[in-house]
């Protein structure tokens, strides 16, 4: 069952334990002496699990500016693991398109490729494109209610419906033409990143936005 780490962590909490790396993994059958696998045609090969040794973020950048995720966990002495093929560095195909700084005088992107060594050094050079360190700064945009117009032009994260949340623990605390603001239930403050704003747009779409920008560097 795929489960999302904050659903294993209470179901092991539930029946007495704790989230931990095991000290050994293998398939259901314990005669098959074979190393779990990820994407196996036989599921009962699939055996992975959440960790909590720590993890390195990065990014590796292909020379045309697309980007994919890499998540680069310590080493498990006990298990022969793999990290899952889509935030690995050898084995990822996901990139994504990113809005990269520009230069003020040639208005192009700025980005590490092997071309620049990297940003001059600033990552290291993998398999023809470039593995980076990352940092993650996360901040609200808006310290009061913002026009649908401002939202629409500044939010670029969005979020879901206030109303799916079965706990109610979103509550409408202010709104006007074409917004409304939602905040954690006993606050009342628009300036958290946790505001969800529900915008309408001119032609009546409706679009569920967190009071977020993230930047990378």
């Amino acid at each position: 069952e795929v489960v999302s780490a904050g659903t294993n962590e209470a179901i092991c909490i539930a029946n007495g334990g704790t989230v931990c790396d095991p000290t050994s993994v293998r398939a259901y059958d314990p005669m098959a002496e074979i190393d779990p696998e990820y994407n196996a045609i036989y599921p009962s090969q699939n055996t992975y699990f959440w960790t909590d040794t720590p993890c390195k973020q990065q990014i590796l950048v292909r020379n045309d500016g697309m980007v994919a995720i890499v998540h680069e966990p310590q080493a498990n002495p006990s298990v022969t693991a793999r990290t899952v093929l889509f935030v690995d560095a050898s084995a990822s195909i996901n990139y994504i398109s990113v809005p990269w700084n520009r230069d003020t005088v040639t208005g192009e992107a700025r980005f590490p490729t092997t071309s620049n060594e990297c940003g001059g050094g600033a990552c290291t050079v993998f398999d023809d494109k470039c593995l980076c360190d990352i940092t993650i700064a996360e901040n609200s945009v808006f310290d009061a209610l913002p026009s649908s117009s401002d939202a629409l032009q500044f939010l670029h994260v969005g979020a879901i419906d206030p109303a799916v949340y079965d706990d109610r623990s979103y509550s409408l605390i202010e709104s006007a033409e074409g917004i409304e603001a939602y905040a954690l239930s006993g606050t009342s403050a628009i300036n958290s990143t946790s505001t969800i704003f529900k915008v309408t747009g001119d032609f009546g779409e409706v679009f569920f936005l967190r009071n977020l920008v993230s930047q990378v560097t």
